[in-house]
């Protein structure tokens, strides 16, 4: 037999209909989808070796999977590399503000002496609280930037970790159900074997029998002629 199709899970997903719990790849099959697959699996492919390319794709996949674990980990900790100077970034981000402020403050100051007297503290006043909210502005639109960056890439960690995650445990149900599948018919094939060899000795010892049983009845019958002449 010739397979159609690239890889093993796509066969059994094709072809056997071992579809997820959640949505085709994504999700452990369910009880009734790993037993109806195996006994289409068992129909299909009789012989070990079709079933054991099978297997043996299915395993090569699950190791596979198992390897991107340490990808994972390497993407983790590249992007935990890349956010670390973000601290670092915001409190550059702020020292403008602070710079900007030490100088609006110097040139109040400045100012501060063309004022009248009585209408210097008002002046303070109004300028510091203007200030103080464009500082506050500055500082939320910041805040906000950080939080949309931090939704997003944990948002891409979730998601791509939940369909890895769901991916796998596909992959490892797969494994399991192909695995289950070889065994049961490796040990049928193997109770066929010895049934047919059992029946093979019944029989060549049931033929071996009736040859004794027709030489002694020829022998009994060739002593009777000679007793009789």
């Amino acid at each position: 037999m010739e397979f159609k199709h690239f890889s093993a899970s796509s066969y059994l997903l094709k072809v056997h209909g071992a579809t997820g719990s959640l949505f085709k790849g994504l999700g452990a099959i369910s009880l009734n989808t790993s037993l109806e697959v195996k006994r289409k699996i068992k129909e299909a492919h009789p012989d070990l070796g079709e079933l054991g390319a099978i297997r043996s794709g299915i395993i090569a996949q699950a190791e596979t999977a198992k390897q991107i674990n340490l990808v994972w980990v390497i993407i983790t900790f590249v992007l935990s590399a890349i956010l670390s100077p973000t601290v670092f970034y915001l409190g550059q981000s702020l020292k403008i503000s602070d710079w900007e402020h030490e100088s609006r403050m110097y040139i109040y100051k400045e100012a501060i002496k063309s004022v009248e007297v009585d209408k210097q503290a008002e002046y303070l006043s109004k300028a510091i609280s203007e200030d103080a909210v464009k500082f506050m502005n500055e500082l939320k639109m910041l805040q906000e930037a950080q939080g949309t960056v931090l939704l997003i890439l944990i948002g891409m960690l979730l998601l791509g970790f939940s369909v890895f995650f769901l991916r796998y445990q596909w992959i490892i149900s797969l494994k399991e159900c192909i695995d289950n599948t070889y065994t049961d018919q490796e040990k049928m094939i193997a109770e066929k074997k010895e049934e047919e060899k059992r029946i093979a000795t019944t029989l060549k010892e049931k033929e071996e029998k009736e040859l004794r049983d027709v030489a002694k009845i020829v022998e009994i019958r060739n002593r009777r002629l000679m007793q009789k002449y």
